[in-house]
Protein backbone atom coordinates (compact mmCIF):
# COMPACT_ATOMS: atom_id res chain seq x y z
CA UNK A 1 0.00 0.00 0.00
CA UNK A 2 2.92 2.61 0.81
CA UNK A 3 4.33 1.50 -2.81
CA UNK A 4 0.97 2.09 -4.55
CA UNK A 5 0.33 5.14 -2.37
CA UNK A 6 -2.89 4.07 -0.73
CA UNK A 7 -3.76 6.48 2.18
CA UNK A 8 -7.12 4.69 2.95
CA UNK A 9 -8.51 1.24 2.99
CA UNK A 10 -11.62 1.00 0.35
CA UNK A 11 -14.50 -0.04 2.26
CA UNK A 12 -15.13 -3.22 0.47
CA UNK A 13 -12.42 -4.64 1.68
CA UNK A 14 -13.08 -3.80 5.61
CA UNK A 15 -15.21 -6.37 7.49
CA UNK A 16 -18.52 -5.03 8.94
CA UNK A 17 -17.48 -6.27 12.21
CA UNK A 18 -14.00 -4.78 12.02
CA UNK A 19 -15.65 -1.48 11.95
CA UNK A 20 -16.22 1.33 14.51
CA UNK A 21 -19.42 0.97 17.14
CA UNK A 22 -20.79 4.40 15.53
CA UNK A 23 -21.70 2.89 12.20
CA UNK A 24 -23.34 -0.35 13.67
CA UNK A 25 -25.70 1.96 15.82
CA UNK A 26 -26.32 4.37 13.08
CA UNK A 27 -27.67 1.11 11.17
CA UNK A 28 -29.29 -0.78 14.06
CA UNK A 29 -30.89 2.66 14.66
CA UNK A 30 -32.27 3.05 11.45
CA UNK A 31 -33.25 -0.47 11.29
CA UNK A 32 -35.43 0.52 14.96
CA UNK A 33 -36.59 2.99 13.24
CA UNK A 34 -38.56 1.17 10.43
CA UNK A 35 -39.79 -1.44 12.75
CA UNK A 36 -40.81 0.33 15.86
CA UNK A 37 -44.25 -0.87 15.92
CA UNK A 38 -43.11 -4.04 17.99
CA UNK A 39 -43.34 -3.37 21.88
CA UNK A 40 -40.71 -5.36 22.76
CA UNK A 41 -38.10 -3.67 19.74
CA UNK A 42 -39.59 -0.67 21.53
CA UNK A 43 -38.75 -1.39 24.95
CA UNK A 44 -35.35 -2.76 23.65
CA UNK A 45 -35.14 0.61 21.83
CA UNK A 46 -36.01 2.85 24.75
CA UNK A 47 -33.78 0.54 27.27
CA UNK A 48 -30.44 0.85 25.64
CA UNK A 49 -31.19 4.98 25.11
CA UNK A 50 -32.15 5.07 28.90
CA UNK A 51 -28.83 2.78 29.74
CA UNK A 52 -26.60 5.44 27.84
CA UNK A 53 -28.02 8.40 28.99
CA UNK A 54 -27.75 6.98 32.42
CA UNK A 55 -24.24 5.91 31.68
CA UNK A 56 -23.14 9.99 30.84
CA UNK A 57 -25.31 11.81 33.52
CA UNK A 58 -24.36 9.20 36.43
CA UNK A 59 -20.26 10.89 35.87
CA UNK A 60 -21.23 13.80 37.42
CA UNK A 61 -23.94 14.95 40.37
CA UNK A 62 -25.24 17.87 38.47
CA UNK A 63 -26.04 15.48 35.77
CA UNK A 64 -27.44 13.50 37.78
CA UNK A 65 -29.72 15.63 39.43
CA UNK A 66 -31.33 16.87 35.83
CA UNK A 67 -31.46 13.34 34.55
CA UNK A 68 -33.70 12.45 37.99
CA UNK A 69 -36.16 15.55 37.86
CA UNK A 70 -36.52 15.26 33.58
CA UNK A 71 -37.20 11.38 34.03
CA UNK A 72 -39.69 12.52 37.02
CA UNK A 73 -41.82 14.89 34.54
CA UNK A 74 -41.34 12.57 31.95
CA UNK A 75 -42.52 9.84 33.68
CA UNK A 76 -45.71 12.38 34.83
CA UNK A 77 -46.62 13.39 30.87
CA UNK A 78 -46.65 9.44 29.79
CA UNK A 79 -49.13 9.03 32.81
CA UNK A 80 -51.01 11.47 31.50
CA UNK A 81 -50.62 10.26 28.01
CA UNK A 82 -51.85 7.11 28.66
CA UNK A 83 -55.01 8.86 31.22
CA UNK A 84 -55.68 10.26 27.99
CA UNK A 85 -55.67 7.68 25.33
CA UNK A 86 -57.68 5.24 27.99
CA UNK A 87 -60.22 8.40 28.20
CA UNK A 88 -60.79 8.50 24.58
CA UNK A 89 -61.10 4.62 23.99
CA UNK A 90 -63.51 4.89 26.70
CA UNK A 91 -65.62 7.32 24.97
CA UNK A 92 -65.39 5.90 21.77
CA UNK A 93 -66.83 2.69 23.34
CA UNK A 94 -69.29 4.52 25.60
CA UNK A 95 -72.07 4.22 22.92
CA UNK A 96 -72.25 0.32 23.50
CA UNK A 97 -71.75 -1.52 26.74
CA UNK A 98 -71.75 -4.75 25.02
CA UNK A 99 -68.66 -3.57 23.75
CA UNK A 100 -66.98 -2.34 26.57
CA UNK A 101 -67.31 -6.01 28.00
CA UNK A 102 -66.51 -7.48 25.35
CA UNK A 103 -63.15 -5.71 24.79
CA UNK A 104 -62.60 -6.42 28.75
CA UNK A 105 -63.26 -10.05 28.31
CA UNK A 106 -60.46 -9.88 25.75
CA UNK A 107 -58.16 -8.61 27.63
CA UNK A 108 -58.27 -10.76 30.17
CA UNK A 109 -58.61 -13.61 27.73
CA UNK A 110 -55.04 -12.28 26.56
CA UNK A 111 -53.76 -11.83 29.67
CA UNK A 112 -54.59 -15.77 31.28
CA UNK A 113 -53.33 -17.25 27.88
CA UNK A 114 -49.59 -18.28 28.60
CA UNK A 115 -48.07 -20.90 26.81
CA UNK A 116 -46.56 -23.60 28.40
CA UNK A 117 -43.01 -24.81 27.50
CA UNK A 118 -41.43 -28.11 28.87
CA UNK A 119 -38.10 -28.87 29.76
CA UNK A 120 -35.38 -29.50 26.86
CA UNK A 121 -34.62 -32.99 26.73
CA UNK A 122 -31.41 -34.11 28.60
CA UNK A 123 -28.55 -35.50 25.82
CA UNK A 124 -26.91 -38.08 26.16
CA UNK A 125 -23.37 -37.69 27.83
CA UNK A 126 -19.65 -39.31 26.64
CA UNK A 127 -18.28 -42.02 29.77
CA UNK A 128 -20.20 -43.84 32.11
CA UNK A 129 -22.65 -42.49 34.68
CA UNK A 130 -21.87 -41.58 37.64
CA UNK A 131 -22.73 -43.96 40.28
CA UNK A 132 -26.32 -43.44 42.11
CA UNK A 133 -28.19 -42.03 38.97
CA UNK A 134 -30.64 -44.35 37.17
CA UNK A 135 -32.09 -43.46 34.20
Amino acid sequence: MLDLNVRKIPEKYIIERWRKKERKETKKHIMQKENGDNSVLMFNVLSRKGADIASKASKRKRTYDYLVDELDKLEKNIDLMIQQEDQTQFSQHQGSGIEIANAEQQEQEKDVQEEHIEDPDTANTKGRKPKGIEE
